[in-house]
């Protein structure tokens, strides 16, 4: 008996091509995106870098790794497990050669909320953060978190 592969989208298409040419060519960088709704104003998590810009926790693919492993990585970031992630996309920063692979996490516990640890709503992000994760990354996975909650 033979096992057939379940059939892509066309986004899962071209996602799937680019995973593959950027892990031999290029960076391939797994962004987990964790939004939580707080009645009508959403709010992202955001962790402050080692150069104290306000990210989206965000890790490099090693080689063969799947995107739980990188996932469980993530955990240091966020300070709790992350319990589920849901493929949202994939954006190539100016540099062609670095792809992020834009995940919706969910998390297992609340997060710490410290000095380098918080939740912002969506009206008041941080003007201290990387241009790319404001005006690519957020309103992709604020797209797919919209889109689950009207379900």
């Amino acid at each position: 008996m033979s096992t057939k592969k379940p059939e892509l989208t066309p986004q899962e298409d071209l996602i799937a091509k680019r995973r593959k040419q950027q892990m031999q060519d290029g960076l391939l960088i797994f962004v987990a995106v964790a939004i939580r709704n707080n009645g009508d104003d959403p709010q992202v998590y955001l962790h402050k870098s080692y150069h104290d810009f306000w990210t989206i926790p965000e890790s490099l693919y090693d080689e063969g790794e799947s995107d739980a492993d990188v996932a469980q990585r993530l955990e240091n970031d966020f300070g709790v497990p992350v319990s589920n992630s849901d493929l949202v996309g994939c954006e190539t920063r100016n540099d062609p050669n670095r792809t992020s692979v834009i995940f919706l996490v969910e998390l297992a516990d609340d997060p710490p909320v410290d000095d380098k640890h918080r939740w912002f709503s969506m009206k008041d992000l941080p003007t201290y953060m990387l241009k790319f994760h404001f005006d690519c990354i957020i309103p992709a996975a604020m797209a797919a978190f919209n889109s689950r909650v009207l379900k």
